[in-house]
């Protein structure tokens, strides 16, 4: 029996998105400060306790 090769894998089409790509990232840079900075503090308050 011979096996056949597998077909190659298409890469999957890239995702719609505006032409501005920059703008959803400026979008989403104040919530990833934000989640850093809550992430900081609960450090600081462990090392506090211990």
């Amino acid at each position: 029996m011979r096996v056949r090769p597998l077909q190659p894998l298409r890469p999957p089409p890239p995702p719609q998105h505006p032409p501005h790509r920059r703008r959803p990232c400026l979008l989403l840079a104040p919530i990833y400060s934000h989640r850093l900075d809550l992430l900081i503090k609960r450090l600081e308050k462990l090392k506090a306790r211990n």
